[in-house]
Formats: structure tokens, C-alpha cells, sequence
């Protein structure tokens, strides 16, 4: 039985969310009372994976693609959010030269235009799942902190984000998770190369 959970709520609890996942439970994620979404183990819907890691190597930029916009050429706009999201990641000016100049781009154009965050030569999927190692490595509630905070940065006075940090900083730095890695990090020095943890 899937249960139904808002949109909100899963960006709120997204690592606790995953866990159940990872437990066998299933989701479905609404907004404004439509159904948007499905969180289902792996096993249950083997699309899931394929689907996850087309999104990944989406945002790495994998050779030999090509991003572009063209549909002012074509006397249309942007109708999946293009119009929307483009100056969110890239800024107002930039996103308006890319939008109406509508010039296709090679990953490595997309990468310094900040359409894409990273390009990669070779297969994708290994410096994905590169990627994927290192974030596993993290808390889960840092992760899911961080995440928050940057994701509302834009929207939120900086007197408020600057409090909110500040308060979620604090509640990290008493949990046990953090306790155990920075006694982990006693005598070592915070500047080596190798600055892993042992939990």
C-alpha cells in the first residue's frame, strides 16, 4: 500500500523519506492534491533505477550532447519552464541571451554557461556514481540541511537564512553523528589531504 505524502513534506524529509524507501515502503508525493510523484524500493519497478540515472547523467552533461533552446526561431517560448528556471540557475541576463539567441551548445559551453554542472569524458554514469559515494558518505540530516538552506537562499531575507543556518548548525553540532566524526578528527590536522572520517 503506497502512502500519500505532499510534496512539502518530502522535501522536509526527504533522507527519512528514502530510509523507508530503502525499508520496502512505497510513496506517493502530491501537490496541491495531484498526484506529481512515486517512491517505490527498486525491486518493485526496475524503471525506477533507469529512470534516476537518465536524470543524473541529465545534469552531468555527458558527451557528445547538444543544449539548446530554439524556440523563439520558431516564434514559440519556452513551455516546460525554460523561461523560469534559466534565470534561477544562471541569472536574468544570461538566461535572456541564451533563451532568444536560442544557439545550441556543446557540454563544455553548457559547463561554463552554468547550464550543466560538470561535464565528463568517458562514461557518465562512473563519476556518477562517484558522486553518489561521496554524498552517501555524508549524515543524512546534514545532506537534507544543506539542501534546505540553499534551495531557499534566494527566497529568504538574509537576516532569516543567516538565523536559520546559524540554529541548524548548533542542532547538528550536539548529534551523535557529528559527536563521533569530529572525535574521529582529533589529532588530525584539518588541513591534510586525506581529511576522512572514521566512524
Amino acid at each position: 500500500m503506497e502512502k500519500l505524502v505532499s510534496a512539502a513534506d518530502a522535501n522536509r524529509k526527504f533522507s527519512k523519506l528514502l530510509r523507508a524507501v530503502r525499508e520496502g515502503k512505497s510513496y506517493v508525493m502530491a501537490s496541491h492534491g495531484r498526484a506529481v510523484a512515486r517512491i517505490v524500493p527498486t525491486e518493485k519497478d526496475s524503471g525506477v533505477t533507469r529512470g534516476a540515472k537518465v536524470a543524473l547523467l541529465k545534469r552531468l552533461g555527458s558527451e557528445p550532447a547538444i543544449i539548446g533552446l530554439p524556440e523563439a526561431d520558431l516564434g514559440l517560448l519556452q513551455g516546460a519552464g525554460g523561461t523560469q528556471r534559466l534565470p534561477r540557475t544562471i541569472g536574468t541576463p544570461a538566461a535572456l541571451m541564451h533563451i532568444l539567441m536560442g544557439q545550441p551548445l556543446n557540454p563544455r559551453e553548457a559547463e561554463r554557461k552554468g547550464l550543466v554542472h560538470e561535464t565528463v569524458s568517458g562514461k557518465a554514469l562512473d563519476r556518477a556514481m562517484e558522486i553518489a559515494r561521496r554524498l552517501s558518505s555524508h549524515t543524512p540530516e546534514s545532506l537534507a540541511y544543506i539542501k534546505r538552506l540553499v534551495r531557499n537562499a534566494t527566497e529568504t531575507p538574509l537576516a532569516q537564512g543567516l538565523a536559520l543556518e546559524r540554529n541548524l548548525f548548533l542542532k547538528l553540532c550536539v548529534s551523535e553523528s557529528a559527536l563521533a566524526r569530529m572525535r574521529s578528527y582529533e589529532g588530525k590536522k584539518i588541513t591534510s589531504p586525506s581529511r576522512g572520517f572514521e566512524v
